[in-house]
Parts: C-alpha cells; sequence; structure tokens
C-alpha cells in the first residue's frame, strides 16, 4: 500500500501539545522582475551604472537572447551587448581599466559596445580578481596569452597574462583554482587540487613564491574550495571538505593568518557553493541541510557568533549564487519552489529586514499537532510544521536509533525498524523541541 492510501484509509492520532510552535509567516520572497532561463552564477554590481548584473547557466532572459541580465535601481530590466558564448556559461565579471570582462567557456572584454575574445572556446575561467595594476584570472586553462598562462595568471594593463610563480609543482593537468581572495597582503587561492604535499586545496602568495596554510584542507576525498570572503578580519573558506589541520570543518573555515578555526557547529551537507557579506551577516548557499545542528535549508547566515536558518523550504537541491543590490538579498540556484510558491531559479527578499525574526513564535493557545498516519507501518507525515526541523528517535527504552532532518510536506521513512513504540524529538531552528509518540506496526 502507498504511502498516499495509507494516509487517506487509517484515523489520525490527534496529540494536544503545549508547545512553542511556528508562527505563521508571511512569504520572504518574491520573484525577480526579469525571468533568465536558467540558474546564474554570479551577481555582479556595476560600479559604473549602478545596477546589477546577472550571468550564469542561461541564454535567453524573458525570451530575448543574451548571456548577462541587467536589473536598475528601479526595476527596469535590459542586457548587454550578447557574448557569443557556445555553451550558455559566464562565470565571474568585473569592472578593471575602463572594461567589463567576463570569464565562463572563454574570456572576454568588451570593446565599443562589442566582446572580443581573449581565449579559447576549450578554457573554463571562473574567478576574475582586479587590483590597480594587475587582473588575477583562475579557472581550468592552459593557453592564455602568448606566454600560454595557464590556470592561474597575472595580467598587465596591456592584457599580456603570465603564470603566476611555479605553478607545475603544486598543480596537477587536471587540477583547477576556484576562489581567490586578498588577505592581509597575501593572494590566497583555493581550488581542487592535492598532489600530497602541503598544497592541499589552498595556497598563499606573498609576491614572490607559493606558500602553504598550515597543512591546507584536508577532506574525506575529493576536496574542493569553492569560495572566500573576508569578514570581520577573518578569511572564511569554503567548500566541500570537512577537515582543516584535522579538525572538524563541514564546508567552512576560518583563517587568521596562522591558524585554522571552526565557524561555530559548521555546516551539515553536501557542499557550499558561495558566500556573501549582505548587512554585516556572512551568508552561505550551497546544497546544506543543517547549521550549528539546526535545521537550515539550502542557505544560512552567520551572525558573527551563531548561524542562523531563515526558515524557507527550497524544491530543489541547491542555492548556487548569492547577491544584493538596493539593500535587497538575492539568490539563485537549481530551485523551482520556496516555501510552495514558484520561484523558477531566482529570488529576493522582500524585505531587508524581515529574514531576522523568522522561526518559532510562542503560541497564544494550545496547539495541535497532527501525525498522520499513527500507527503507520514505518511512512508518517506531520502536520502543522513550517520551517524544517531537526529530529532525534529513541526506542522504548529510550536508547538513540536514528537522527536526521525532516522537512514539511516529505514522508519520515521509518519502514527498515521493527514494530514498537517510538519517541520522536523534534527540534526547530531557535533550539525549541517537543516530542511525539509514534507507533510503527
Amino acid at each position: 500500500m502507498s504511502a498516499r492510501s495509507l494516509f487517506n484509509s487509517l484515523p489520525a492520532v490527534l496529540l494536544i501539545l503545549i508547545v512553542q510552535t511556528l508562527g505563521a509567516q508571511s512569504p520572504l520572497w518574491e520573484e525577480l522582475p526579469m525571468k533568465p532561463a536558467g540558474p546564474a552564477y554570479f551577481f555582479f554590481n556595476d560600479p559604473v551604472q549602478n545596477r546589477l548584473i546577472l550571468g550564469g547557466e542561461f541564454y535567453k532572459v524573458d525570451g530575448k537572447q543574451v548571456a548577462l541580465a541587467t536589473l536598475d535601481s528601479t526595476d527596469q530590466t535590459d542586457s548587454m551587448a550578447y557574448i557569443p558564448i557556445s555553451v550558455s556559461n559566464t562565470r565571474a565579471m568585473t569592472w578593471w581599466k575602463g572594461h567589463y570582462f567576463v570569464g565562463g567557456n572563454g574570456l572576454f572584454v568588451d570593446s565599443a559596445d562589442k566582446w572580443s575574445q581573449l581565449s579559447e572556446w576549450a578554457n573554463t575561467f571562473e574567478r576574475l580578481l582586479p587590483e590597480e595594476d594587475t587582473l588575477f584570472v583562475a579557472g581550468f586553462y592552459d593557453n592564455l596569452g602568448p606566454h600560454m598562462a595557464r590556470t592561474l595568471a597575472a595580467c598587465d594593463s596591456n592584457l599580456r597574462c603570465t603564470t603566476l610563480g611555479n605553478l607545475d609543482s603544486i598543480l596537477g593537468p587536471n587540477d583547477h583554482i576556484s576562489a581567490l581572495a586578498r588577505y592581509k597582503g597575501m593572494l590566497v587561492a583555493g581550488g581542487n587540487f592535492n598532489r600530497g604535499n602541503a598544497f592541499k586545496e589552498i595556497m598563499q602568495w606573498d609576491g614572490s613564491r607559493w606558500l602553504p596554510m598550515d597543512n591546507g584542507i584536508v577532506g574525506g576525498g575529493d576536496d574542493w574550495v569553492t569560495d572566500m570572503v573576508v569578514y570581520h578580519n577573518e578569511l572564511y573558506v569554503a567548500g566541500r571538505f570537512f577537515k582543516a589541520l584535522g579538525a572538524a570543518g563541514d564546508h567552512i573555515m576560518k583563517w587568521d593568518g596562522e591558524k585554522w578555526s571552526q565557524v561555530g557547529g559548521g555546516i551539515k551537507g553536501v557542499m557550499i557553493y558561495d558566500l556573501h557579506i549582505f548587512q554585516d551577516q556572512l551568508w552561505a548557499g550551497g546544497i546544506i541541510d543543517s547549521a550549528d545542528g539546526k535545521p537550515a535549508h539550502r542557505i544560512a547566515r552567520w551572525d558573527g557568533n551563531q548561524w542562523h536558518s531563515l526558515g524557507s523550504v527550497f524544491d530543489g537541491e541547491r542555492v548556487i549564487a548569492i547577491g544584493d543590490f538596493n539593500n535587497r538579498l538575492y539568490i539563485s540556484g537549481g530551485f523551482k519552489e520556496i516555501d510552495g510558491q514558484s520561484f523558477l531559479f531566482h529570488a529576493r527578499l522582500k524585505d531587508s529586514t524581515q529574514y531576522r525574526s523568522v522561526g518559532w513564535k510562542q503560541p497564544e493557545t494550545n496547539t495541535r499537532v497532527q501525525v498522520r498516519p499513527n500507527p503507520s507501518s514505518g511512512q508518517f507525515f506531520i502536520e502543522g510544521l513550517i520551517t524544517p526541523v531537526s529530529y532525534i528517535l529513541q526506542n522504548s527504552e529510550g536508547k538513540q536509533i536514528k537522527e536526521g532532518y525532516y522537512h514539511p510536506g516529505s514522508t519520515l521513512e521509518l519502514t527498515d525498524l521493527i514494530p514498537g513504540i517510538y519517541l520522536l524529538k523534534i527540534t526547530d531552528a531557535e533550539n525549541l523541541s517537543f516530542t511525539l509518540r509514534l507507533i510503527i506496526q
């Protein structure tokens, strides 16, 4: 019998609990005035024309063929001159020396409202870091410019690009760099590289040579540094990894110039794709399930002391990019719905401060929480929840046998357990909890 037919055929057990419960929330998110036909990989704040520029895995916006879409302060949308990228894929953008530069499946520079290509099609350019006299270009490439620069190049104002240092002893032929940052005078580069030396997924350039950062990022296999930002005078490094210098990292760590340390209880999930600072909060987006041991679906924020959830549930596996414009937070990724409402790939916060108050609220009266069906053969639905919760399942003797996360509208699968009575302790993002009695027959 299916879970749905079981749901319809068996009576519900109504549990009347005096608990702290989820308050009804107006939607946090709203659609963008434009509709790119795919997720964005970056949001770029244009310093010249005061507009937000989106680029990513799309070649059409509102049915028009474009690779970059723009949004101004009055919500008027437009597009930039079309970049002839064979596969719709732009990864990075910057403004340097009077020109726009775009990286993706190729490296491009604007010239007289047209784009000139600086590289071969087979290359991928993932990060652009402009400084006063140098443009640093990182990615997966081996033939940029006449000097055939590879992986990480320093380009001068004449766009003469040379490989930065001796990378052959550090990087293998399939390695790439996907994150760049300047911290305490050092250029820090992170990505996916590990040849068994001290340069494990991250390294720093002192102006003449590459240096390790302790023992680098040490994880459980295919580790990857995806992004880095400087926040509160420390370098925050995120990606797909579990350790740095042997300490639990859980996809995000911070570096003070000498040693690594944890960021609260870390992030649980598959990986973090993007970090962004907005309203003095550090925001992380990715394939995220929890932060600090509390449910946080796909996006979380760090206030310098602890992690917080927005309480939203995404119908999609990941948030790829986070940005802000006109004091509004923007997100993009592989989602189609947020909190049950349709949002195809893109969304922005409706209000610049409302996110601070999401979570569970004090009840005015007793609240009815419905568990259906109960008893059941091992499939349960918990009604009345709005935000994800973590759970711990105990048997009748009080022994913990399972833990995990439950998202509203999903099925709690316990079909692998033997028949009996179980206690399910549910905890929300603000660390408030209650216990349910479940019967498996």
